[in-house]
């Protein structure tokens, strides 16, 4: 079954059978059973309690946060709209356990200056992108100058994660790479690898 977030039009899969269906509209309203909560060692299902049973809530994909997704709590909800669940920072959905994860981390090389060159530093950048898309990285382009501040501060650990700006991309100053991309470049020498043992 498939239902989707009432104002942002988001898909969320549920497998659950439980719930009556979809709310939209005037159409029949959907009851929740359970939903995830943020737990210690990660989400947890928790039962809900009637009158707190409409929706379940959770957090959207927050680039900027430390872990990629608004400080929005997870959780059982009364129906909620634009003041209460506000659409820049909370997301709701009608299946049961459907606020799952929204973010995912990837990793991006980080650059240091050596010899006055970019070089790519020894530890790695944990990056962000929305579950089920390819995030990417910035790496320095063909004009990109190890000189100047600004740039230097582009490519560091603090900038790396996203993609380039179009006029960077034109100017040469910046090229973006998918995190697929990188992380095949990992995997291919590695299947090469084996495929030599076996």
């Amino acid at each position: 079954k498939q239902c989707y977030d009432r104002r942002v039009r988001e898909a969320v899969v549920s497998t659950q059978s439980t719930g009556v269906g979809c709310a939209y509209g005037d159409e029949e309203v959907t009851t929740v059973a359970k939903c995830l909560t943020d737990g210690a060692d990660g989400l947890v299902s928790a039962d809900c309690e009637d009158g707190t049973n409409a929706v379940c809530i959770g957090p959207v994909f927050d680039a900027t946060a430390e872990d990629g997704e608004s400080a929005q709590a997870r959780g059982c909800s009364a129906a909620v709209d634009d003041t209460t669940c506000p659409e820049a920072t909370c997301a709701s959905c009608d299946t049961d356990e459907c606020n799952v994860a929204v973010a995912a981390s990837f990793e991006c090389d980080a650059y240091e200056v050596v010899d006055g060159a970019f070089a790519a530093a020894t530890d790695k950048k944990t990056c962000f992108k929305v579950v089920g898309e390819h995030g990417s990285c910035k790496t320095p382009g063909s004009e990109a100058d190890a000189e100047n501040a600004d740039h230097v501060a582009a490519f560091g650990a603090a900038g790396v994660c996203g993609a380039c700006a179009e006029e960077a991309v034109t100017a040469n100053l910046c090229a973006s790479v998918s995190s697929a991309v990188s992380f095949g470049a990992v995997l291919m020498p590695l299947v090469a690898l084996l495929y030599t043992l076996f």
